[in-house]
Protein backbone atom coordinates (compact mmCIF):
# COMPACT_ATOMS: atom_id res chain seq x y z
CA UNK A 1 0.00 0.00 0.00
CA UNK A 2 2.80 2.44 0.78
CA UNK A 3 4.53 1.27 -2.44
CA UNK A 4 1.79 2.45 -4.19
CA UNK A 5 1.36 5.88 -2.19
CA UNK A 6 5.24 6.39 -3.08
CA UNK A 7 4.14 6.00 -6.71
CA UNK A 8 1.27 8.06 -6.71
CA UNK A 9 2.85 10.48 -5.65
CA UNK A 10 6.08 10.66 -7.79
CA UNK A 11 4.15 10.62 -10.78
CA UNK A 12 2.27 13.87 -9.78
CA UNK A 13 5.75 15.82 -9.58
CA UNK A 14 7.42 14.19 -12.94
CA UNK A 15 7.68 16.35 -15.52
CA UNK A 16 5.90 14.60 -17.96
CA UNK A 17 2.81 14.76 -15.66
CA UNK A 18 3.15 18.57 -15.57
CA UNK A 19 3.36 18.57 -19.14
CA UNK A 20 0.20 16.99 -19.66
CA UNK A 21 -0.91 19.23 -17.36
CA UNK A 22 -0.04 22.44 -19.40
CA UNK A 23 -0.97 20.66 -22.78
CA UNK A 24 -4.41 20.89 -21.07
CA UNK A 25 -4.53 24.00 -21.16
CA UNK A 26 -3.25 24.39 -24.59
CA UNK A 27 -6.05 22.08 -25.73
CA UNK A 28 -8.62 23.95 -23.87
CA UNK A 29 -7.82 27.93 -25.03
CA UNK A 30 -9.42 27.46 -28.62
CA UNK A 31 -12.48 25.84 -27.81
CA UNK A 32 -14.35 29.26 -25.98
CA UNK A 33 -12.53 31.56 -28.49
CA UNK A 34 -14.98 29.36 -31.18
CA UNK A 35 -17.85 28.46 -28.66
CA UNK A 36 -18.94 30.77 -25.88
CA UNK A 37 -16.48 33.55 -25.97
CA UNK A 38 -16.96 34.44 -29.71
CA UNK A 39 -20.76 34.37 -29.05
CA UNK A 40 -20.66 37.15 -26.91
CA UNK A 41 -18.24 38.77 -28.67
CA UNK A 42 -21.06 38.22 -31.80
CA UNK A 43 -24.27 39.06 -29.15
CA UNK A 44 -22.44 42.36 -28.44
CA UNK A 45 -22.02 43.08 -31.73
CA UNK A 46 -25.68 42.98 -32.49
CA UNK A 47 -25.90 39.92 -34.44
CA UNK A 48 -29.14 38.04 -33.92
CA UNK A 49 -29.80 34.59 -32.12
CA UNK A 50 -30.89 32.81 -35.60
CA UNK A 51 -27.18 33.74 -36.73
CA UNK A 52 -25.43 33.21 -33.28
CA UNK A 53 -27.15 29.61 -33.14
CA UNK A 54 -25.22 28.55 -36.97
CA UNK A 55 -21.82 29.93 -35.68
CA UNK A 56 -21.52 26.60 -33.64
CA UNK A 57 -20.93 24.83 -37.21
CA UNK A 58 -17.94 26.63 -37.60
CA UNK A 59 -16.77 24.07 -34.76
CA UNK A 60 -17.21 21.57 -36.87
CA UNK A 61 -13.85 20.19 -37.75
CA UNK A 62 -13.69 18.37 -34.40
CA UNK A 63 -16.78 16.13 -35.54
CA UNK A 64 -14.67 15.29 -38.56
CA UNK A 65 -10.95 15.15 -37.14
CA UNK A 66 -10.55 11.44 -37.57
CA UNK A 67 -10.80 11.98 -40.96
CA UNK A 68 -7.36 13.53 -41.10
CA UNK A 69 -5.95 12.20 -38.09
CA UNK A 70 -4.01 9.21 -39.79
CA UNK A 71 -1.56 11.62 -41.03
CA UNK A 72 0.00 12.35 -37.39
CA UNK A 73 0.15 8.35 -37.02
CA UNK A 74 1.70 7.58 -39.53
CA UNK A 75 3.48 11.20 -42.18
CA UNK A 76 6.51 12.12 -40.38
CA UNK A 77 7.71 16.07 -41.08
CA UNK A 78 10.62 16.59 -43.04
CA UNK A 79 13.61 17.86 -40.95
CA UNK A 80 11.45 18.54 -38.24
CA UNK A 81 10.51 14.89 -37.23
CA UNK A 82 14.41 14.18 -36.84
CA UNK A 83 15.01 17.13 -35.11
CA UNK A 84 12.19 17.59 -32.39
CA UNK A 85 10.70 13.81 -32.64
CA UNK A 86 8.08 12.26 -34.42
CA UNK A 87 4.96 13.41 -31.84
CA UNK A 88 6.65 16.66 -30.59
CA UNK A 89 7.57 18.19 -34.50
CA UNK A 90 3.80 18.05 -35.13
CA UNK A 91 2.30 19.37 -32.56
CA UNK A 92 4.63 22.28 -32.51
CA UNK A 93 4.16 23.03 -36.02
CA UNK A 94 0.43 22.63 -34.98
CA UNK A 95 0.38 24.86 -32.31
CA UNK A 96 2.01 28.01 -34.10
CA UNK A 97 -0.29 27.76 -37.22
CA UNK A 98 -3.47 28.10 -33.96
CA UNK A 99 -1.89 30.61 -32.21
CA UNK A 100 -1.55 32.54 -35.79
CA UNK A 101 -5.16 31.46 -36.39
CA UNK A 102 -6.70 32.96 -33.29
CA UNK A 103 -4.69 36.55 -34.06
CA UNK A 104 -6.50 36.33 -37.82
CA UNK A 105 -9.67 35.58 -35.97
CA UNK A 106 -9.21 38.49 -33.28
CA UNK A 107 -8.32 40.69 -35.88
CA UNK A 108 -11.64 40.35 -37.99
CA UNK A 109 -14.56 42.62 -37.92
CA UNK A 110 -18.09 40.71 -37.45
CA UNK A 111 -20.37 43.58 -38.29
CA UNK A 112 -18.44 44.11 -41.41
CA UNK A 113 -17.86 40.58 -42.44
CA UNK A 114 -19.50 37.85 -40.78
CA UNK A 115 -17.84 35.82 -43.58
CA UNK A 116 -14.53 36.54 -42.43
CA UNK A 117 -15.39 35.88 -38.89
CA UNK A 118 -17.09 32.65 -39.39
CA UNK A 119 -14.01 31.43 -41.68
CA UNK A 120 -11.27 31.94 -39.23
CA UNK A 121 -13.13 30.57 -36.22
CA UNK A 122 -13.23 27.49 -38.79
CA UNK A 123 -9.78 27.49 -39.27
CA UNK A 124 -9.12 28.21 -35.41
CA UNK A 125 -11.85 25.21 -34.85
CA UNK A 126 -9.75 23.13 -37.56
CA UNK A 127 -6.26 24.24 -35.68
CA UNK A 128 -7.62 23.24 -32.71
CA UNK A 129 -9.21 19.91 -33.08
CA UNK A 130 -5.80 19.17 -34.64
CA UNK A 131 -4.01 20.12 -32.03
CA UNK A 132 -6.51 17.24 -29.99
CA UNK A 133 -5.26 14.64 -31.82
CA UNK A 134 -1.85 15.24 -31.46
CA UNK A 135 -2.06 15.86 -27.85
CA UNK A 136 -4.30 12.84 -26.93
CA UNK A 137 -1.68 10.28 -28.60
CA UNK A 138 1.14 12.01 -27.10
CA UNK A 139 -0.55 12.09 -23.44
CA UNK A 140 -1.06 8.44 -24.06
CA UNK A 141 2.42 7.66 -25.08
CA UNK A 142 4.34 9.03 -22.69
CA UNK A 143 2.50 8.00 -19.85
CA UNK A 144 3.36 4.74 -18.36
CA UNK A 145 0.22 2.70 -18.14
CA UNK A 146 -0.08 3.03 -13.97
CA UNK A 147 -0.23 7.14 -14.84
CA UNK A 148 -2.93 7.25 -17.19
CA UNK A 149 -5.48 7.68 -14.56
CA UNK A 150 -3.82 10.66 -13.51
CA UNK A 151 -2.28 12.22 -16.88
CA UNK A 152 -6.07 12.13 -17.64
CA UNK A 153 -7.24 13.67 -14.79
CA UNK A 154 -4.65 16.56 -14.73
CA UNK A 155 -5.28 16.96 -18.43
CA UNK A 156 -9.04 17.92 -17.99
CA UNK A 157 -8.04 19.99 -15.27
CA UNK A 158 -5.91 22.12 -17.15
CA UNK A 159 -8.50 22.08 -20.17
CA UNK A 160 -10.90 23.08 -17.52
CA UNK A 161 -8.22 25.96 -16.30
CA UNK A 162 -7.83 27.16 -19.83
CA UNK A 163 -11.69 27.44 -20.55
CA UNK A 164 -11.74 29.48 -17.18
CA UNK A 165 -9.08 32.06 -19.19
CA UNK A 166 -10.48 31.75 -22.35
CA UNK A 167 -14.39 32.02 -21.21
CA UNK A 168 -14.18 34.10 -18.38
CA UNK A 169 -11.06 36.39 -17.70
CA UNK A 170 -11.48 37.06 -21.67
CA UNK A 171 -15.18 38.28 -20.97
CA UNK A 172 -13.81 40.63 -18.06
CA UNK A 173 -11.10 41.86 -20.18
CA UNK A 174 -13.84 42.70 -22.87
CA UNK A 175 -15.10 45.38 -20.76
CA UNK A 176 -11.86 47.16 -20.63
CA UNK A 177 -9.97 46.24 -23.86
CA UNK A 178 -11.30 45.25 -27.21
CA UNK A 179 -12.28 42.14 -28.66
CA UNK A 180 -9.21 41.86 -31.29
CA UNK A 181 -7.17 42.46 -27.87
CA UNK A 182 -8.87 39.76 -26.40
CA UNK A 183 -8.11 37.87 -29.33
CA UNK A 184 -4.49 38.18 -29.05
CA UNK A 185 -3.59 37.63 -25.58
CA UNK A 186 -5.20 34.51 -26.11
CA UNK A 187 -3.82 33.74 -28.87
CA UNK A 188 -0.19 34.26 -26.73
CA UNK A 189 -1.55 32.16 -23.90
CA UNK A 190 -1.00 29.00 -26.15
CA UNK A 191 2.73 29.80 -25.57
CA UNK A 192 2.89 27.77 -22.91
CA UNK A 193 1.94 24.93 -24.23
CA UNK A 194 4.37 25.12 -27.37
CA UNK A 195 7.19 25.69 -24.10
CA UNK A 196 6.23 22.38 -22.49
CA UNK A 197 6.38 20.62 -26.00
CA UNK A 198 9.75 21.35 -26.12
CA UNK A 199 11.45 20.22 -23.59
CA UNK A 200 9.36 16.95 -23.31
CA UNK A 201 10.99 13.72 -23.85
CA UNK A 202 9.70 12.56 -26.93
CA UNK A 203 7.89 8.60 -26.51
CA UNK A 204 9.83 5.67 -27.16
CA UNK A 205 7.12 4.10 -29.41
CA UNK A 206 7.23 7.51 -31.21
CA UNK A 207 10.73 6.78 -32.10
CA UNK A 208 10.33 3.37 -33.16
CA UNK A 209 7.08 4.50 -35.31
CA UNK A 210 9.36 7.31 -36.84
CA UNK A 211 12.25 4.67 -38.14
CA UNK A 212 9.49 2.44 -39.47
CA UNK A 213 7.39 4.87 -41.09
CA UNK A 214 10.62 5.97 -43.01
CA UNK A 215 10.85 2.42 -44.67
CA UNK A 216 7.08 2.22 -45.37
CA UNK A 217 5.43 3.42 -48.61
CA UNK A 218 2.56 6.57 -48.25
CA UNK A 219 0.17 4.23 -50.56
CA UNK A 220 0.54 1.75 -47.67
CA UNK A 221 -0.02 3.95 -44.83
CA UNK A 222 -3.22 5.71 -46.61
CA UNK A 223 -4.84 2.51 -47.85
CA UNK A 224 -4.23 -0.18 -44.68
CA UNK A 225 -3.49 2.13 -41.31
CA UNK A 226 -5.76 4.43 -42.37
CA UNK A 227 -8.82 1.63 -42.13
CA UNK A 228 -7.62 -1.36 -39.97
CA UNK A 229 -8.35 1.06 -36.53
CA UNK A 230 -12.10 1.90 -38.33
CA UNK A 231 -12.69 -1.94 -38.99
CA UNK A 232 -11.13 -2.85 -35.94
CA UNK A 233 -13.79 -1.06 -33.54
CA UNK A 234 -16.76 -2.37 -35.89
CA UNK A 235 -15.97 -5.42 -34.83
CA UNK A 236 -17.39 -4.36 -31.53
CA UNK A 237 -20.80 -6.12 -30.32
CA UNK A 238 -23.42 -2.95 -30.83
CA UNK A 239 -21.20 -0.89 -32.42
CA UNK A 240 -23.76 1.33 -34.16
CA UNK A 241 -25.75 1.43 -31.47
CA UNK A 242 -22.55 2.89 -29.20
CA UNK A 243 -21.66 5.34 -31.86
CA UNK A 244 -25.12 6.87 -31.83
CA UNK A 245 -25.11 6.94 -27.87
CA UNK A 246 -22.22 9.05 -28.00
CA UNK A 247 -24.05 11.32 -30.31
CA UNK A 248 -26.39 11.99 -27.99
CA UNK A 249 -25.05 11.87 -24.63
CA UNK A 250 -24.23 15.16 -24.23
CA UNK A 251 -26.56 16.78 -26.75
CA UNK A 252 -29.06 18.25 -24.16
CA UNK A 253 -25.72 20.23 -22.41
CA UNK A 254 -24.42 20.87 -26.36
CA UNK A 255 -27.48 22.64 -27.83
CA UNK A 256 -27.76 24.83 -24.49
CA UNK A 257 -24.21 25.92 -24.81
CA UNK A 258 -24.80 26.82 -28.10
CA UNK A 259 -26.86 29.69 -27.31
CA UNK A 260 -26.28 30.20 -23.91
CA UNK A 261 -23.89 33.41 -24.03
CA UNK A 262 -26.92 35.04 -26.01
CA UNK A 263 -29.53 34.23 -23.55
CA UNK A 264 -27.32 36.20 -20.82
CA UNK A 265 -27.00 39.14 -22.73
CA UNK A 266 -30.63 38.75 -23.68
CA UNK A 267 -31.55 38.70 -19.82
CA UNK A 268 -29.69 41.83 -18.89
CA UNK A 269 -26.13 40.80 -17.14
CA UNK A 270 -22.96 42.40 -17.95
CA UNK A 271 -19.53 40.50 -19.25
CA UNK A 272 -18.03 41.25 -16.13
CA UNK A 273 -21.26 39.25 -14.16
CA UNK A 274 -21.25 36.56 -16.91
CA UNK A 275 -17.42 36.18 -16.29
CA UNK A 276 -17.21 35.96 -12.70
CA UNK A 277 -20.33 33.82 -12.33
CA UNK A 278 -20.12 31.42 -15.36
CA UNK A 279 -16.36 31.29 -15.02
CA UNK A 280 -15.36 31.92 -11.47
CA UNK A 281 -18.41 30.17 -9.81
CA UNK A 282 -18.82 28.12 -12.83
CA UNK A 283 -14.77 27.06 -12.18
CA UNK A 284 -15.01 25.86 -8.49
CA UNK A 285 -18.12 24.17 -9.47
CA UNK A 286 -16.56 21.96 -12.16
CA UNK A 287 -13.50 21.09 -10.22
CA UNK A 288 -15.77 19.83 -7.40
CA UNK A 289 -17.75 17.93 -9.73
CA UNK A 290 -14.65 16.54 -11.52
CA UNK A 291 -13.62 15.00 -8.57
CA UNK A 292 -17.01 13.40 -7.95
CA UNK A 293 -17.10 12.37 -11.24
CA UNK A 294 -13.78 10.27 -10.57
CA UNK A 295 -15.01 8.98 -7.54
CA UNK A 296 -18.25 7.38 -9.46
CA UNK A 297 -16.56 6.42 -12.07
CA UNK A 298 -14.55 4.64 -9.70
CA UNK A 299 -16.96 3.35 -7.15
CA UNK A 300 -19.74 2.43 -9.40
CA UNK A 301 -19.67 0.76 -12.76
CA UNK A 302 -19.57 2.38 -15.98
CA UNK A 303 -23.20 1.90 -16.65
CA UNK A 304 -24.36 3.48 -13.14
CA UNK A 305 -21.88 6.03 -13.52
CA UNK A 306 -23.53 7.12 -17.50
CA UNK A 307 -27.33 6.60 -16.31
CA UNK A 308 -26.92 8.59 -13.25
CA UNK A 309 -24.35 11.39 -15.18
CA UNK A 310 -27.34 11.56 -17.60
CA UNK A 311 -29.79 12.06 -15.53
CA UNK A 312 -27.83 14.72 -13.87
CA UNK A 313 -27.21 16.51 -17.12
CA UNK A 314 -30.83 16.78 -18.38
CA UNK A 315 -32.05 17.96 -15.02
CA UNK A 316 -29.93 20.67 -14.60
CA UNK A 317 -30.82 22.56 -17.76
CA UNK A 318 -34.05 23.39 -16.15
CA UNK A 319 -33.23 25.35 -13.57
CA UNK A 320 -32.62 28.23 -16.25
CA UNK A 321 -36.14 28.67 -16.86
CA UNK A 322 -35.94 30.38 -12.87
CA UNK A 323 -33.24 32.45 -14.63
CA UNK A 324 -35.47 33.14 -17.98
CA UNK A 325 -38.70 34.01 -15.14
CA UNK A 326 -36.55 36.05 -13.10
CA UNK A 327 -34.57 38.09 -16.13
CA UNK A 328 -31.53 39.73 -14.30
CA UNK A 329 -31.30 38.07 -11.12
CA UNK A 330 -27.68 37.13 -10.49
CA UNK A 331 -28.85 34.72 -7.53
CA UNK A 332 -30.74 32.59 -9.73
CA UNK A 333 -27.99 32.61 -12.51
CA UNK A 334 -25.43 31.99 -9.91
CA UNK A 335 -27.39 28.87 -8.66
CA UNK A 336 -28.20 27.62 -12.31
CA UNK A 337 -24.59 28.48 -13.42
CA UNK A 338 -23.19 26.24 -10.56
CA UNK A 339 -25.50 23.05 -10.33
CA UNK A 340 -24.88 23.24 -14.25
CA UNK A 341 -21.23 23.32 -14.24
CA UNK A 342 -20.76 20.48 -11.34
CA UNK A 343 -23.55 18.18 -13.39
CA UNK A 344 -21.76 18.87 -16.68
CA UNK A 345 -18.42 17.96 -15.16
CA UNK A 346 -19.33 14.36 -13.88
CA UNK A 347 -20.45 13.98 -17.07
CA UNK A 348 -17.31 15.21 -18.50
CA UNK A 349 -14.82 12.79 -16.67
CA UNK A 350 -17.21 9.80 -17.17
CA UNK A 351 -17.87 10.25 -21.00
CA UNK A 352 -13.88 10.67 -21.43
CA UNK A 353 -13.17 7.47 -19.26
CA UNK A 354 -15.68 5.54 -21.15
CA UNK A 355 -14.72 6.50 -24.87
CA UNK A 356 -10.63 5.77 -23.30
CA UNK A 357 -12.12 2.60 -22.80
CA UNK A 358 -13.47 2.06 -26.30
CA UNK A 359 -10.02 2.19 -27.81
CA UNK A 360 -7.42 -0.38 -29.14
CA UNK A 361 -4.13 0.67 -28.05
CA UNK A 362 -2.70 -0.55 -31.36
CA UNK A 363 -4.85 2.34 -33.04
CA UNK A 364 -4.97 4.92 -30.33
CA UNK A 365 -4.73 8.11 -31.97
CA UNK A 366 -7.05 7.24 -34.65
CA UNK A 367 -9.81 5.55 -32.69
CA UNK A 368 -9.99 7.97 -29.99
CA UNK A 369 -10.02 10.99 -32.59
CA UNK A 370 -12.69 8.30 -34.42
CA UNK A 371 -14.47 8.68 -31.17
CA UNK A 372 -14.23 12.02 -29.57
CA UNK A 373 -14.96 13.54 -33.28
CA UNK A 374 -18.87 11.81 -33.14
CA UNK A 375 -19.21 12.88 -29.46
CA UNK A 376 -18.83 16.37 -30.89
CA UNK A 377 -21.37 16.31 -33.32
CA UNK A 378 -24.04 17.47 -31.17
CA UNK A 379 -21.74 20.65 -29.99
CA UNK A 380 -21.29 21.20 -33.69
CA UNK A 381 -23.66 19.90 -36.58
CA UNK A 382 -27.37 18.85 -34.32
CA UNK A 383 -26.85 22.26 -32.08
CA UNK A 384 -26.93 24.41 -34.82
CA UNK A 385 -30.34 25.05 -34.88
CA UNK A 386 -30.72 26.45 -31.19
CA UNK A 387 -31.19 29.42 -32.08
CA UNK A 388 -34.07 28.81 -34.47
CA UNK A 389 -36.20 27.23 -31.49
CA UNK A 390 -35.51 29.88 -29.11
CA UNK A 391 -36.46 32.41 -31.96
CA UNK A 392 -39.60 29.87 -32.53
CA UNK A 393 -41.12 28.83 -28.99
CA UNK A 394 -38.79 31.33 -26.73
CA UNK A 395 -36.12 30.52 -23.68
CA UNK A 396 -38.63 28.80 -21.71
CA UNK A 397 -40.23 26.55 -23.50
CA UNK A 398 -36.14 25.92 -25.39
CA UNK A 399 -34.76 25.04 -21.72
CA UNK A 400 -37.85 21.85 -21.54
CA UNK A 401 -36.50 20.83 -25.33
CA UNK A 402 -32.99 20.73 -24.05
CA UNK A 403 -33.65 18.23 -21.37
CA UNK A 404 -35.88 15.99 -23.78
CA UNK A 405 -33.16 15.84 -25.67
CA UNK A 406 -31.62 13.74 -23.11
CA UNK A 407 -33.78 11.54 -23.08
CA UNK A 408 -32.56 9.14 -26.65
CA UNK A 409 -29.25 8.83 -24.70
CA UNK A 410 -30.67 7.01 -22.27
CA UNK A 411 -32.40 4.47 -24.12
CA UNK A 412 -29.14 3.99 -26.59
CA UNK A 413 -27.37 3.17 -23.09
CA UNK A 414 -30.06 0.63 -22.33
CA UNK A 415 -29.47 -1.22 -25.34
CA UNK A 416 -25.71 -0.79 -25.73
CA UNK A 417 -25.29 -2.60 -22.04
CA UNK A 418 -27.96 -4.97 -22.56
CA UNK A 419 -25.38 -6.93 -24.80
CA UNK A 420 -23.91 -9.37 -23.03
CA UNK A 421 -20.33 -8.60 -23.11
CA UNK A 422 -21.38 -5.34 -20.99
CA UNK A 423 -23.61 -6.79 -18.01
CA UNK A 424 -21.06 -6.73 -15.36
CA UNK A 425 -19.18 -3.36 -16.37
Amino acid sequence: MRKRIRSFFSSLISYKIFAVLVLGFSAGIPLALVGSTLSMWLSREGIDVKTVGLFALVAIPYSFKFLWSFLFDNIPIPYLSQHFGFRKSWLILVQILLIISIMLLGSTSPTENIALTAFMAFMVAFCSATQDIIIDALRIEVLEKEELGIGASLYVYGYRVAMLVSGGLSLILADYVSWHVVYYIMAGSIAIGVIAVVFLKEPEYSKKRLANLNKASFKKIFWVLTLNPILDFCKRPQWVSILFFIVFYKFADTLLASVQSKFYVTMGFSNTEIGVITKGVGFAMSMFGMFVGGVMFYKLNTFKSLLIAGILQMTSNLLFIWVAQEQHNVLALTVSIAIENFTGSINTIIIVAYLSSLCNVTYTATQYALLSSVSSIGRTIMSAPAGYIVDAFGWINFFWVTALFGIPALILLFKVFKEPKYANK
